[in-house]
């Protein structure tokens, strides 16, 4: 959970400040959508997926954000596979800053949502790349 999620259930957090960036109160949409490191992430995402850069408000945008690329429906499901790679290589990368106490790695999160996405595609999706 993210951590205005545990203040809401009335857990003591000692700073709601997002681990990643430091920036500004922690929330999911925060996460990944307005903090620095995820507007990295989605510029890279961006580039990958040959599209538009990303502009995305909350969570919800990221989940349709597939629906608004131009392109088959083949490009679509790539992009809609991207992105969910994106998303979980972030919210893993962000639970070892706070569970293992690990530094941030811009890189590793962008290197891990490709291969993910690489990996998911061959052997979930089916989609060509």
């Amino acid at each position: 959970m993210t951590r205005d999620a545990l203040a809401r259930r009335n857990v003591h957090i000692q700073s709601m400040s997002c681990p990643m960036c430091g920036d500004t109160e922690e929330s999911v949409d925060h996460l990944f959508t307005g903090c620095m490191v995820a507007t990295i992430l989605w510029q890279h995402v961006a580039n990958w997926g040959n599209i538009q850069s990303i502009f995305v408000f909350s969570v919800d945008n990221l989940v349709r954000l597939h629906l608004s690329v131009e392109g088959g429906s083949e490009k679509r499901q790539w992009i809609h596979a991207l992105v969910y790679s994106a998303v979980s290589c972030l919210w893993n990368e962000r639970n070892a800053v706070v569970l293992k106490n690990k530094p941030v790695y811009v890189e590793s999160i962008l290197s891990n949502t490709t291969s993910y996405c690489r990996f998911w595609v061959k052997h979930r999706g089916g989609v060509v790349m």
